[in-house]
């Protein structure tokens, strides 16, 4: 007898790997692109590591470039302006100097204190006093401007509000044209530094504000204000004495500020104080009001003299913008 036996196929074992299904084209340049599973390999912990220390650095990069230019936008950085001391000069330390300006070869100088407050002529190279005309004994003398189109001076006092207009005559003496009653008031109702443009009149009291007039004639008439901000635009008090530095693409404003041993620049465009320079140990002072106080810029030379309230010394210095 044959006896036909139907054999049942083998039983699957689970260990037993089953037939890969022939993808699309599609499918296998994926596992091509990815790798099997089997063939993938661990990313180790040094590469890993690599990997995050480029991205922190590019993150370093990139953060300090942006503040850089953040800063630029601000007018921060790099501090563009600086003075250099080119001469060291004898002073009258009787003076307590409220105003310095450069007039031909002579500096004209303001005095202040109650009682004593005059206007004089100096010999910059000797520190010699030409000439010595006194105020009343109840103004106390403040910042002084000169116009060179009409050969004149004009000096502020303190609190009084009253202006001294003067002339020279043809020997070069000093003398009163004219007395101003009134000159516009400003915030604190004082008057510190003053500078021109030839233009304009800009004028400091003590506070954050420069005040812009009209030149008069002779009284000036007021035509607005301008707060002087930092680069981090906060306010920068005390602004004092002012030079108005007629540069050839950018003029700026030259100013000290009461207590402070820097020289600030101000912008009048955006009425910034851009930069400074310290003049911290330029002079030792016998008491502490015997502070910074004076700049005068010299067109010849276009250098600076730098003095201070009661200083024996005045110093003249080169600028670089």
């Amino acid at each position: 007898f044959c006896t036909l036996l139907k054999k049942a196929p083998p039983k699957q074992n689970d260990n037993m790997q089953k037939p890969r299904r022939q993808g699309s084209s599609k499918n296998n340049a994926k596992d091509q692109r990815l790798g099997s599973p089997k063939n993938r390999q661990p990313v180790g912990l040094k590469t890993l590591m690599k990997l995050v220390a480029g991205i922190v650095i590019l993150v370093v990069v990139v953060g300090a470039a942006t503040v850089r230019m953040q800063k630029a936008a601000r007018g921060e950085g790099k501090n563009r302006f600086s003075m250099k001391r080119i001469a060291e000069r004898e002073h009258d330390q009787t003076c307590f100097t409220q105003g310095l300006i450069s007039r031909k070869s002579e500096l004209v100088e303001s005095c202040g204190l109650y009682g004593v407050s005059d206007i004089r002529r100096v010999d910059p190279m000797t520190g010699e006093v030409i000439q010595r005309v006194e105020l009343e004994k109840s103004h106390f003398a403040e910042g002084i401007v000169y116009f060179d189109d009409t050969d004149e001076v004009l000096q502020m006092t303190w609190k009084e509000q009253v202006g001294y207009l003067w002339g020279f005559d043809g020997s070069g003496a000093l003398y009163l044209k004219k007395k101003i009653p009134a000159l516009p008031k400003t915030t604190t109702s004082e008057h510190w530094g003053i500078c021109t443009n030839n233009t304009h009149l800009f004028v400091s009291d003590g506070s954050a504000y420069i005040h812009v007039w009209s030149r008069g004639n002779p009284t000036p008439t007021p035509l607005g204000k301008f707060e002087v901000l930092s680069p981090s635009k906060k306010p920068i008090t005390r602004l004092n004495e002012l030079e108005c530095i007629p540069h050839p693409t950018h003029p700026f404003i030259l100013a000290n500020i009461w207590y402070n041993t820097s020289i600030l620049r101000i912008d009048p465009q955006t009425w910034q104080g851009v930069d400074s320079h310290d003049l911290d140990g330029l002079y030792r002072m016998r008491t502490p009001h015997d502070v910074l106080n004076g700049i005068a810029y010299d067109a010849t030379s276009e250098t600076c003299y730098i003095t201070g309230k009661q200083w024996s010394k005045l110093f003249e210095f080169s600028i670089t913008v």
